[in-house]
């Protein structure tokens, strides 16, 4: 194999690694970085966590983070954070709810807004 052909296959795949890491770890820490803001503006202390499953949701371009907190083990707390706007979602779902149905009272922690909750440029939470 020439130079240039092992030149270009490295260059390629340090880009490649480099679209990886931002559309992937990147993401993910910025992602638990917002929630993280966002739970301690509940009152939500880390220790409290019993469950967590973190992922991409590929469909939306989100990241989801589920917790499930001591207290309340049969309620779910999915945590949405979207890059483009720099905002977290929190949807709370009923007990063992088979359908999915989502709570709007009766949890501990309920979300801080109806919708999206946004970031400014430093980083602080922006209640509405």
């Amino acid at each position: 194999m020439s130079k240039k052909m092992i030149a270009l296959i490295s260059v390629i795949l340090i880009a490649g690694l480099s679209i990886w890491y931002m559309n992937n770890t990147a993401y993910e820490k910025r992602s638990e970085s917002r929630i993280h803001k966002y739970m301690e503006a509940q009152g939500i202390d880390e220790n409290q966590i019993t469950t967590e499953i973190s992922q991409k949701d590929i469909e939306n371009g989100e990241w989801k983070i589920v917790y499930i907190l001591q207290g309340e083990e049969t309620i779910t707390y999915e945590y949405a954070y979207d890059r483009n706007i720099d905002a977290v979602r929190l949807t709370v779902y009923e007990p063992e709810s088979q359908e999915h149905k989502i709570m709007k009272e009766g949890m501990n922690y309920p979300p801080l807004a109806d919708d999206w909750v946004t970031f400014d440029e430093e980083g602080k939470i922006q209640i509405p």
